[in-house]
This record gives structure tokens, C-alpha cells and sequence, in this order.
């Protein structure tokens, strides 16, 4: 199912980013003879050199900010019929976070279930009871250093926190620390494909999943870093897709792909992060939409918020978003 939807989102990148430059589909006959494709139909580097040209080259076409559209995302039947069901009943009325499409919720700083209510603030997550009046209290206050919270998500017993949270160009977990295995391809800080190097962009998106069965004592189950900024998300059932914009940081006038491609980092449980970070794609995973502008990347990716076992899913193309909209069919 997140196969499925990852697919037709990066198909529909592919269409609102082509008619934001004024291209059709029809227009662009990309010289497909050495490369690869995706899932998502697109294609992709063929090699760690090729990459790193393309961002060298990239760098100095037009505006590194440009950004291009962003589609709706199309959804799985089985999302939408999951979604469609609904997560049971509930006889108290409440208000819920105003949404584009029933069934599609969206993140927001303050959710409900009808009893309890979900804040953020400052670096501080807040539960109260609400319901009944006379019991209303802040049953916690999670604080969490160094996190700057975004938005959240509700379900059940579950609950799924975005921010961010920052590094400088010391501590930078990719290339700034010891013990990172930088596996590259020969010959690939050559003559040719050096780039003017430009100050790190420190920011990591955190996603946190937190069970909360125990309103008054929440048990982080499961945090995710991503080297970005933090676009948009959803959720359709209990999967959550969100967006995010990468923009590389080359430490070295001569990069290789591990300077480049975004980083991140999955740790299950409470315990402490490691440090370092892991390409989120090879460079033989990583899309692009010819005649290619390598400047940036999005990363379309997806978590469950029942099962804090399930690998995070994702899809990476050269590019950047700005506007999302999802809905439950899976046809774009």
C-alpha cells in the first residue's frame, strides 16, 4: 500500500513540476540509453560521478531557491478504505482539525480526541484532560531538548510529533564525526566536478511516535531524523505521509555523493540517537525529471503510527515541493 502511494505522489511531482516550468509530459524526450528508472517511472543516476555533476552543474543554473509545485497525493484503495471506516466511534461532539478532504487528517499544534488535548509548545509537549469539565487538569509535560515542535498527529493510544532540530558545521552527524563509512566510487574527486563550497544548513527533521496509553506518562516509542526542512504531512488511517525539502551542504570543494544526498536516522525505543547518519537513497534510488536542474531533493516518505517496527517507506527525486494535497484515490 505505501508502495502504491509513493508511486502515484511521485508521478504527480513529476506533472505539477513540469506544468509549473510550462512543459507538458509530451514536451521532454529524455535520452533514456544509459539510464535506469524507478518505481516511480523517472530516471535515475546511474553512477555516484554522475550525481555529483549533476548538483556541480546544478549550482550554477538559475536560482538555487526556485522552487517547482507540489501535487496532491493519490491514495491506495486500501488507505482510503481504511480511512473510510474510521477509527470506531465516539458519543462525545467535538471539533477536529479542519481538513481539504474527509478522511484525509492533517498535523496541526493542538489536536482532540474528545477527552484529552494535545498542544505544542516552546520545546514542550502538553496532554490535559478535558472532559468532564470538572476533571479538566495538564496530566504531562514532555520536554524535549533541543527539539522545536511543528505539528502533531493523533490516533488511538498513539501519538506522532513533527519539529526540527539543528546542528552546526562541528557537529554535523554525516561528515563532522569520525566513523562514518564514506563508501564512494573511484575516481570521483577529479577535475571537473569541483563545486565553491557554501555554509551547512543545520537542520534535521525529528518525527517522534509516542505511545499514550498512560495519558500521564508517555513512552517515546520510536524517532526519526532526516537532514531538511519539514513541507507538509498526512495521514490516511494510521499510515502518515510527509514532505520534506533537502537542500545539500558540501564541506569540501571537490564533494562526493555523501555530500549530497540527505541523511538521516531511525532508532527505536528511548534510548539515545546515534550520531551518525545514512544516505536516505542510494544515488541508483534517486529520481530526477529531465532536463534535470539538480539543486535540491524531495523526499516523499511514510510511517505507521500503530507499528513502531515498520521501516520508514520513502521516494527521493531531485527537486523541491511547495503544496500538497492529498486525497483517498489512488489515481492521479
Amino acid at each position: 500500500m505505501r508502495k502504491n502511494i509513493l508511486y502515484y505522489l511521485s508521478i504527480l511531482v513529476l506533472a505539477t513540476m513540469l506544468a509549473a516550468t510550462g512543459c507538458g509530459l509530451n514536451d521532454i524526450q529524455p535520452n533514456t540509453e544509459n539510464a535506469t528508472t524507478n518505481a516511480s517511472g523517472l530516471p535515475r543516476f546511474t553512477s555516484e560521478e554522475e550525481l555529483v555533476t549533476a548538483f556541480t552543474e546544478g549550482r550554477y543554473q538559475g536560482d538555487y531557491y526556485t522552487k517547482g509545485g507540489l501535487g496532491r497525493i493519490g491514495m491506495a484503495p486500501a488507505a482510503a478504505a481504511e480511512a473510510a471506516a474510521g477509527g470506531g466511534t465516539n458519543d462525545i461532539s467535538y471539533s477536529d482539525t479542519n481538513v481539504q478532504v474527509a478522511g484525509v487528517d492533517e498535523a496541526d499544534i493542538v489536536k482532540t480526541d474528545g477527552k484529552y488535548i494535545y498542544v505544542m509548545a516552546r520545546n514542550s509537549i502538553y496532554i490535559a484532560q478535558a472532559y468532564p469539565a470538572e476533571s479538566a487538569r495538564i496530566l504531562t509535560h514532555v520536554a524535549i531538548p533541543g527539539f522545536s515542535p511543528q505539528e502533531l498527529f493523533i490516533e488511538g493510544d498513539r501519538l506522532m510529533i513533527f519539529g526540527t532540530t539543528y546542528y552546526s558545521p562541528d557537529d554535523h552527524p554525516m561528515t563532522g564525526q569520525p566513523g562514518y563509512p564514506a563508501t564512494t566510487e573511484p575516481g570521483i574527486a577529479k577535475s571537473g566536478v569541483a563545486i565553491m563550497p557554501y555554509p551547512i544548513r543545520g537542520n534535521l527533521v525529528s518525527i517522534k511516535l509516542y505511545d499514550i496509553k498512560d495519558r500521564s506518562n508517555p513512552k517515546l516509542l520510536k524517532s526519526v531524523d532526516i537532514e531538511g526542512i519539514y513541507l507538509t504531512s498526512r495521514k490516511i488511517g494510521s499510515d502518515v505521509y510527509f514532505v520534506i525539502n533537502s537542500y545539500p551542504s558540501f564541506t569540501t570543494p571537490r564533494p562526493m555523493a555523501i555530500d549530497i544526498i540527505p541523511g538521516y536516522r531511525e532508532n527505536i525505543g528511548d534510548t539515545k540517537p546515534s550520531i551518525n547518519l545514512k544516505p536516505i537513497a542510494h544515488y541508483s534510488e534517486i529520481g530526477y525529471i529531465p532536463p534535470r536542474q539538480a539543486a535540491n531533493f524531495i523526499t516523499v516518505a511514510s510511517l505507521s503510527i500503530r507499528d513502531a517496527a515498520r521501516e520508514m517507506g520513502k521516494t527521493v527525486i531531485v527537486g523541491s515541493g511547495e503544496n500538497v494535497f492529498a486525497s483517498l484515490s489512488s489515481s492521479p
